[in-house]
């Protein structure tokens, strides 16, 4: 029964180191990905643009598709038009004379 205690102690022990590190990784990958964390420029590590697969060094997505998303955005985004103009009345002199209808 001692062994089978013992290994049941380094099972878990090894078990819960085991995910702490794969926590640690998704921490670290969560971060890259909020641009908390960057690798750096001379690294051959990086990460894929989710939406090219171009790699990349922090975020989500590369220069390029950033950029096409932000013009695609901002022509989705209809700019406001200048309100007409009413035509402008002539201003009508005070002193003519009116005349009354029957």
């Amino acid at each position: 029964m001692c062994v089978i205690a013992e290994l049941v102690v380094d099972y878990s022990t090894i078990l819960v180191g085991h995910l702490i590190r794969v926590q640690l990784v998704n921490q670290i990958r969560q971060w890259i990905r909020e641009e908390r964390l960057q690798f750096t420029d001379d690294s051959d590590i990086g990460i894929e643009c989710e939406n090219c697969g171009a790699s990349i060094k922090t975020g989500r997505f590369c220069e390029n598709c950033k950029n096409t998303m932000a013009n695609n955005l901002s022509s989705a985004i209809e700019k406001p038009k200048p309100a007409p103009e009413e035509p402008k009345k002539k201003a009508e002199p005070k002193n003519k004379m009116h005349f009354l209808e029957k």
